[in-house]
């Protein structure tokens, strides 16, 4: 994010708008590469293929790990999901967790995509992240995400000009609206949720694409709990605290993590008492200390 700053990024950019980040052709070379895809492929949490078939329709199929340099060979995109890799890659998704402050939790896919190979106009229900590896792909895309709440992640059928949802209906986006951008090795672009987009190969292209779910108030208050009682101050506070008389459970919570609502806090502490109960392997049964 050296281009624009990464305070500037997360001030203005995750809710709002697309945005290029231009980059040295070198600048995710030590990160990963295609030979380190073969290998993350027996690591992914899901392994797809990813094809439009001849009436338009974006066709995505579980496969096998011995199957990616088959369909790579037929022309077909591979996405290694979730990926989890020790070294670089991890390293760098914990930084990216550390630099969104708790607005979310990032995870990986890597793309291997054909020349000529595309996904139809669709919209995520999530930021994505895209960086491109090596080799070239041209995307298009609504500089700004739609106005009606995008909750699910929708591709248009075939034909059709828009999409009837429960709570609204999404049009397809007036071609003037588009915008466009080919990515070289060391770019990066980003797509806030709910941005009509779609990218084509220009060449062999290998990207990864980086996802962000977010945090739902219990989950931060779980994980702002697990983070001051693993550490030697909350022990020391218990401490200096234990001939007090509470006069409400709150006071408690707020010595642990302060500024979490009450209603938050106490769920996400009762959440924990239940799972730190148990001995690992015997359920049911509490630990003697």
């Amino acid at each position: 994010l050296a281009v624009i700053g990464k305070e500037a990024f997360f001030q203005a950019a995750p809710e709002s708008r697309v945005v290029f980040i231009p980059g040295d052709r070198r600048r995710f070379r030590e990160l990963f590469d295609a030979h380190a895809f073969r290998i993350a492929a027996t690591h992914a949490q899901s392994l797809h293929a990813l094809f439009m078939d001849a009436d338009g329709w974006l066709i995505d199929v579980a496969i096998a790990e011995e199957q990616v340099g088959r369909m790579i060979s037929a022309g077909v995109a591979v996405c290694a999901g979730k990926l989890r890799m020790k070294g670089a890659l991890d390293d760098f998704l914990q930084a990216c967790n550390a630099a969104a402050q708790g607005s979310g939790e990032f995870s990986c896919s890597a793309f291997l995509a054909p020349s000529g190979s595309s996904f139809g106009l669709h919209i995520d229900a999530q930021p994505t992240l895209i960086l491109q590896m090596a080799g070239q792909r041209r995307w298009q895309f609504t500089p700004r995400p739609e106005p009606l709440p995008v909750k699910i992640n929708i591709a248009l059928m075939p034909g059709a000009d828009s999409v009837h949802l429960p709570w609204g209906v999404l049009h397809r986006p007036n071609p003037d609206r588009m915008e466009s951008v080919t990515l070289n090795a060391g770019d990066a672009l980003y797509l806030p949720a709910g941005c009509w987009h779609q990218g084509q190969s220009l060449g062999e292209s290998f990207s990864l694409s980086l996802t962000t779910t977010g945090l739902s108030p219990l989950d931060a208050s779980r994980k702002a709990l697990d983070e001051g009682v693993s550490g030697d101050e909350w022990k020391r506070n218990a401490h200096a605290h234990a001939g007090i008389s509470y006069h409400t459970p709150d006071d408690a919570f707020s010595m642990v993590a302060p500024g979490m609502s009450s209603m938050d806090l106490r769920a996400a502490w009762d959440a924990l008492a239940d799972g730190s109960d148990r001995q690992p392997g015997v359920p049911g049964v509490k630990p003697r200390s």
